[in-house]
């Protein structure tokens, strides 16, 4: 069940929320996800394997299944992961 104010801003937010909302989450993590991209993206640029895989498994968590990015994310992470 989600609050009527929660539903009303993610009609107004980026794709991730509303996907999440669909998921059944019901927390708006636009920020969070926002932040763990970014840590997602810096482990990459300094090729830090651990931190990589921990955000990696975070932002699949909070991607829809079928949402492209989480393929693409999959695809980077693959020579990462043992």
């Amino acid at each position: 069940r989600f609050d009527n104010n929660v539903q009303k801003h993610a009609k107004n937010t980026n794709p991730q929320i509303v996907e999440c909302h669909r998921i059944g989450k019901t927390q708006l993590i636009g920020a969070d996800y926002e932040n763990i991209l970014l840590r997602f993206d810096k482990a990459m640029n300094q090729e830090e394997q651990n931190l990589i895989i921990e955000q990696y498994n975070l932002l699949k968590e909070m991607l829809h299944p079928e949402n492209p990015l989480r393929k693409l994310l999959s695809i980077q992470v693959a020579e990462w992961e043992t």
